[in-house]
């Protein structure tokens, strides 16, 4: 078989695997940095985009809303029902202290969003028919006698429950950053006088708050619930809304269009949530392949060898098939590349046309991931050593550069005005409405409204007490450690001919007159070997300053590596090792890493929507413990379904979760409530201690937890699948039958 067929082959291979629901289930930022948050809203969601909460870590214990708001909202207030998920780590690693209150923050009501205790007249003393001192009367105060100097007849009422409801949500400070949104949300309740129940119109606000949006950038998609990371909250929003949008927000409003013209009568459903956006990104990844068809003559590397290395590497496999937003950063770091190694075979040129591309890649790059900067950085030096070497006149090298940054503000202007009208109530009307305005006023207007997700994504991630939330490594890991895991054998020759090629360097300077002339020449004239050696390694070194690395954040680095591994043929010595170590690769991450999580949720979303439970309501609650976060999307539920419950305990310990299960086998209120509870296999002899019975169990296989790995013994006997499973205990009740 040759090459080009065995690409063939590989690249078929990748299509099919991104169809399969058993694929191994990598990290939950596949899910709630693009999927996840698209299915419940395509924008200004319930609980992302403007009107959302401020994020859970931000929460103080005192801004809880009173008990009768608390109660009201858990029966489901508006018909729906709000949950709360603290900020939960993958990992279960940590002191038991942080493992149980992760548990203990996984169910709950949703924290109101105030930021202190309200300092309101009315408990000043002040009476008569003035209002209290929150923001939304204020902002009533003052949209009425601006607009209308003559109050309505019926305002004073309404202001008077409004009164009474800002006294008992004990608001003072909420999220909305403008007094119209703040207007908007209590004008349905006051102009709808004949509302007297103040309860009532403290759930009206509440479900308005969290799950209303007049200015929503494109609407409901498919209107399920969801989990909505803290990236996605309007408090500090740390991602663009922008690729979301375009890959998974698209797939979605495809499937929704074809079950609404009677295309397809079932096509949302948990498999097509699951498969739609991978299959987009599968799609994408092909860009890989191209640039590689074009990059690797330029850098002397045989083109098929490296199409196979590419689609034969289990990162292409796995990772590239995935919603990560390192997958995004990986193919526009290859559209970079080919961009700045676009000329002619037999001319060194760059071809002028690049320079407003090369622009638009790198800004759209660095809203993304502002990460793919330490990508950029050498090929951006490259085309620049280029530009200065190939062009006599300094005007024609300052039009090229004029026109990467025109190009470059350009399309930050975008991202900035859709994040803006995303998190933020600015709309259309409200651009009309500051044209009368001083221009500070206007500048002034925009700098409190304006969202530029990339400042506060690196404002967040450049406090070593944030990244340590997430984890700490130390600074050698992605040399020693995640770029071994990815790459294998490919990352050792890297590291072998980068100390080569340095101590070479070292030489020349030592004891001969250095070949290369200028701080450009290493470059440009260089052969294609030290140039991709530092595409390879100047990212990794940067990459390398933050504390909080993972093997996913390198996966752009592929392209460079098999460049590099194929110039010279330096992997074919080695080609039995990769083929190995890409078959344990795929086999762990792609089918063993956390298997048997989705086709978990699988099965519980036909058992949540089987004819029985259409028939008969009745309520589920279900409980994950050990496992990474569940993507609630994929259970289908729709928004003012209030029958599903659904707990995340992360990885507690023996006797917070026993606790748990046991109180919910003690619970009795409930004659149609049926609960489960989701734990992999290694801890099954864990929870028998807990003194509860199970009705009936399912185990799923395969599923491999690295947080609680298989103890080895059991690996050797007759129980091994049991050690790598996933079991679906239904809960039992004073042996009565559920």
């Amino acid at each position: 078989m040759g090459a080009r067929e065995l690409w063939a082959l590989l690249a078929a291979l990748r299509a099919g695997w991104c169809l399969l629901p058993q694929a191994g289930y990598l990290h939950p930022d596949e899910f709630f940095q693009s999927p996840e948050v698209m299915a419940g809203k395509a924008a200004g969601g319930a609980g992302a985009g403007r009107w959302s909460a401020v994020p859970q870590r931000a929460v103080a214990a005192e801004t809880v809303p009173p008990a009768p708001l608390r109660s009201a909202v858990a029966r489901g207030g508006d018909g729906l029902r709000v949950q709360v998920h603290g900020p939960r780590q993958p990992h279960s690693g940590g002191s038991a202290e942080k493992r149980n209150a992760r548990a203990r923050t996984g169910a709950g009501t949703r924290p109101f969003p105030c930021g202190k205790p309200p300092a309101c007249p009315l408990r000043q003393g002040s009476g008569g028919s003035a209002v209290c001192g929150c923001r939304f009367c204020r902002a009533l105060s003052k949209a009425s006698g601006a607009r209308n100097p003559s109050t309505p007849t019926g305002l004073p009422s309404a202001l008077e429950k409004l009164k009474t409801s800002c006294t008992l949500l004990n608001v003072s400070r909420l999220t909305p950053v403008s007094e119209v949104q703040e207007l908007l949300c209590i004008m349905m309740p006051l102009i709808l006088s004949y509302i007297h129940n103040a309860e009532l119109l403290n759930k009206i606000y509440y479900v308005s708050m969290y799950f209303i949006s007049f200015y929503s950038f494109i609407g409901d998609i498919l209107n399920l619930q969801v989990y909505y990371p803290w990236e996605f909250l309007s408090s500090s929003p740390c991602r663009t809304v922008v690729f979301p949008l375009m890959t998974s927000g698209i797939t979605y409003w495809v499937i929704k269009s074809l079950q609404q013209l009677d295309i397809c009568s079932s096509c949302i459903n948990s498999y097509t949530l699951l498969v739609s956006p991978r299959l987009l990104f599968t799609i994408f990844s092909f860009i890989l392949d191209y640039s590689v068809y074009r990059l690797a003559p330029s850098w002397e590397a045989d083109r098929w060898k490296a199409l196979v290395l590419l689609a034969g590497s289990y990162v292409t496999l796995v990772f590239y098939t995935r919603t990560f937003t390192n997958t995004l950063e990986g193919l526009l770091f290859a559209l970079l590349m080919v961009l700045v190694s676009s000329r002619k075979p037999d001319s060194s040129l760059v071809e002028p046309t690049s320079s407003p591309l090369i622009g638009i890649v790198t800004t759209a790059g660095f809203f993304n991931r502002p990460t793919f900067l330490a990508f950029a950085l050498m090929p951006l030096l490259y085309w620049a050593g280029f530009i200065v070497d190939s062009q006599r006149s300094i005007k024609t090298v300052i039009n090229h550069f004029l026109k990467l940054v025109l190009c470059a503000c350009f399309t930050a202007v975008v991202f900035i005005t859709a994040d803006t009208f995303y998190f933020t109530t600015v709309g259309l009307d409200n651009l009309y409405n500051i044209k009368n305005n001083s221009l500070f006023d206007v500048l002034g207007q925009l700098n409190e409204k304006m969202i530029v997700t990339p400042l506060n994504f690196l404002s967040y991630n450049l406090n070593p007490h944030n990244l340590a939330l997430h984890g700490s490594h130390p600074r050698v890991t992605h040399f020693t450690v995640n770029g071994m895991m990815l790459f294998g054998i490919l990352h050792v020759l890297a590291i072998g001919a980068g100390c080569k090629m340095l101590k070479q360097y070292i030489c020349q300077l030592i004891w001969v007159k250095s070949y290369y002339h200028g701080s450009s020449g290493l470059l440009v004239h260089s052969k294609g070997k030290p140039t991709l050696l530092l595409f390879y390694f100047v990212p990794l070194a940067f990459l390398s300053l933050f504390s909080h690395q993972e093997p996913r954040f390198l996966i752009p680095l592929i392209l460079p590596l098999v460049l590099f591994s194929t110039s010279q043929n330096r992997a074919m010595k080695w080609k039995y090792v990769i083929v190995i170590f890409n078959m344990l690769g795929a086999l762990l991450f792609g089918c063993l890493h956390q298997g048997g999580l989705i086709p978990c949720l699988f099965h519980l979303e036909q058992l949540v929507h089987s004819p029985e439970s259409s028939s008969h309501p009745r309520h589920y609650t279900l409980l994950f413990a050990h496992t990474y976060m569940p993507p609630r999307s994929l259970l289908n539920i729709k928004k003012r379904d209030t029958h599903i419950e659904v707990i995340d305990m992360a990885g507690s310990e023996e006797e917070t979760l026993c606790h748990i299960v046991q109180q919910r086998a003690n619970d009795f209120t409930c004659n149609e409530c049926h609960v489960f509870v989701v734990i992999p296999g290694t801890i099954r002899a864990t929870i028998t201690k807990c003194g509860v019975s199970f009705l009936n169990e399912t185990l799923i296989f395969p599923h491999l937890s690295m947080e609680d790995p298989p103890h080895i013994p059991f690996l050797l006997s007759r129980n091994w699948r049991s050690q790598l499973g996933l079991y679906i205990l239904q809960l039992g009740r004073n042996q009565q039958s559920l």
